[in-house]
């Protein structure tokens, strides 16, 4: 009885774990090499940015890491110089939640005068609390969205300067949860409650992906490409605000669950090596490959518009030179 039930138990675990290799074990298969080309990464620290810095500095890229912890971010680069001796790696601050902090950074990748070969806009936050940057917006808001907008037109100059530069934004399943914009409550701090603070994540991934849709359109034709990754529900950071998972005894419990279901790091990566490195990815990229799964109100050409409008207005001060 018990050979019958431990063997049922092992045939079970066996099963549930090939099935997860099918759907999170895939590699990106892509052999291209980045030897010299400039490729940035926000919230390079952990998670998914840290094992995307990882495989792109093994292929010889000139890589800049950003965060807004400047001790992470030297411990991040000298573990990684460590581990790939040849790798070419750099760190900078970069706050997304000051735009002083983001028009900085954007001066001094500018006096280096070298192309940018990619864009990872990576960092972003989760059942934040609600409060106000130093710029007036709900810091979800301005993470996410808001603060990557204007990191990404202040860059494009040198990104235009590649021969085939890409733009790779991380975006979310929660984008599909959105019908309307705007939504001005979540520009601002909202009433704070587990259901505001989840619609607030997925309205900041819904105006990035309406904002990628409309940057691609701008962009069609030039040797910038823009492209959207969901990298599904990930082992990271992320999650230490959301009380599930916040609390050590809680989250251990969830762990034999969460390894069958929820991806690794470098698992999720595997997309975002994808849209970088691949031919031809597509627009929007989960699970290695281009899909239509993603909210068709991102193609509403006034929603775009009106989003366009309003970022611009929200960044003036920091957008003078831009067109």
């Amino acid at each position: 009885m018990w050979y019958r039930f431990g063997l049922t138990v092992v045939v079970a675990v066996a099963v549930a774990f090939s099935v997860r290799q099918y759907f999170y074990g895939r590699r990106c298969k892509c052999r291209a090499s980045l030897k010299g080309r400039v490729v940035i990464i926000t919230g390079a620290t952990s998670g998914i940015g840290l094992a995307v810095a990882k495989e792109l500095a093994s292929r010889g890229a000139n890589l800049i890491l950003t965060g807004r912890n400047l001790c992470k971010l030297s411990k991040v680069e000298k573990h990684l110089k460590k581990e790939i001796p040849e790798g070419n790696i750099e760190a900078q601050l970069l706050d997304l939640t000051s735009f002083r902090s983001i028009s900085t950074f954007v001066e001094q990748i500018s006096k280096s005068n070298q192309p940018v070969h990619a864009l990872i806009n990576n960092a972003g936050v989760f059942y934040a609390n609600p409060e106000n940057t130093a710029d007036g917006f709900d810091v979800t808001f301005q993470t996410n969205y808001l603060g990557v907008f204007l990191l990404t037109l202040l860059l494009l100059p040198v990104l235009k300067k590649d021969n085939v530069a890409r733009i790779v934004n991380l975006s979310s399943a929660a984008h599909n949860f959105v019908h309307t914009y705007p939504k001005l409550e979540y520009h601002k701090v909202f009433d704070d409650c587990p259901e505001n603070r989840f619609q607030a994540y997925g309205y900041s991934k819904f105006c990035l992906v309406l904002f990628s849709v409309k940057l691609s359109k701008l962009l069609y034709n030039t040797n910038v490409s823009v492209h959207c990754v969901d990298p599904g529900n990930v082992e990271t950071n992320i999650f230490h605000n959301f009380p599930p998972l916040a609390d050590p005894w809680r989250f251990y419990l969830q762990k034999p669950f969460r390894v069958f279901v929820i991806k690794r790091p470098l698992e999720a990566a595997q997309s975002v090596l994808h849209a970088l490195l691949a031919p031809k990815p597509g627009f929007y990229i989960k699970g290695l490959e281009q899909t239509e799964e993603y909210n068709p109100d991102v193609q509403d050409l006034v929603y775009a518009e009106q989003l366009w409008i309003e970022s611009r207005k929200a960044c003036a001060a920091h957008l003078s030179s831009t067109k």
